[in-house]
């Protein structure tokens, strides 16, 4: 037997106004996200490269030299092998000397190089264009206004386009307050990472009322899916299906 209120509803209006403010913190968010990755990424090859530099390089350049007549690119040479061995001592010893002296730098130098890559900025800031196209069109679906209420054991959410979603009570899971919205979500939607929204703040009912008519409503869940989890979170983001 459903226990709680059946009649309680709330409606609230999401403006453009709140809706940029929303899209600022979730790129915002998306963009410290993608340079934390980037920083790992970087983290991960970053020690390969004085390796290569002092091992690969020179390596390679002993093989190319001694490889150069076999290829048909230089004039066969009388000897070859003892030609390559002299010339690849006297590479690694100059080699050795400038890595000594000048290894570190380069590498430092290097790296610097390849963070601050005007290529990089471009492929950055191509991201960061990309992420703020995402985000726009997902909370744009949000402008408008929206109705909540309890209807014969399921939450009927309609959002702007009109369109009602009718959610059984029993199968709610979880309810995660964020800064702006209370996401509701099913035992799938948890899975998938996706989410209902049901604002925090109304503009079109008084703040009292709508509070209030917004805590029986999740009295009501409470009472009827002892399953579903209260969470607060504060920096979580899940993409949007209402």
């Amino acid at each position: 037997t459903f226990q709680g209120h059946m009649s309680d509803q709330v409606a609230t209006n999401t403006d453009k106004e709140s809706i940029l403010s929303l899209v600022e913190k979730r790129k915002n968010y998306e963009i410290a996200n993608y340079d934390k990755r980037l920083t790992k990424i970087d983290s991960a090859y970053t020690p390969f490269i004085p390796f290569v530099f002092k091992y690969v390089v020179p390596l390679l350049t002993i093989i190319s030299y001694y490889y150069l007549p076999e290829l048909g690119i230089v004039a066969p040479r009388e000897n070859p092998l003892l030609n390559t061995v002299v010339v690849s001592t006297i590479v690694i010893a100059l080699y050795a000397i400038l890595w000594h002296r000048y290894g570190d730098v380069f590498i430092k130098h290097l790296l610097s190089r390849i963070s601050s890559s005007g290529f990089r900025k471009v492929i950055r800031n191509r991201m960061i264009g990309f992420f703020t196209f995402l985000i726009k069109k997902e909370f744009s679906r949000l402008e408008g206004q929206h109705h909540v209420c309890l209807k014969d054991n399921e939450l009927v959410i309609t959002g702007p386009s009109r369109k009602q979603i009718r959610l059984t009570v029993t199968k709610i899971m979880s309810i995660k307050e964020t800064e702006a919205f209370y996401q509701i979500a099913t035992k799938l939607h948890n899975k998938l990472g996706l989410c209902h929204l049901i604002p925090k703040q109304s503009k079109i009912m008084d703040e009292n009322v709508y509070s209030k008519n917004l805590n029986l409503i999740f009295d009501a869940i409470r009472l009827n899916a002892p399953h579903c989890q209260f969470q607060i979170l504060s920096e979580k983001h899940s993409e949007i299906v209402s």
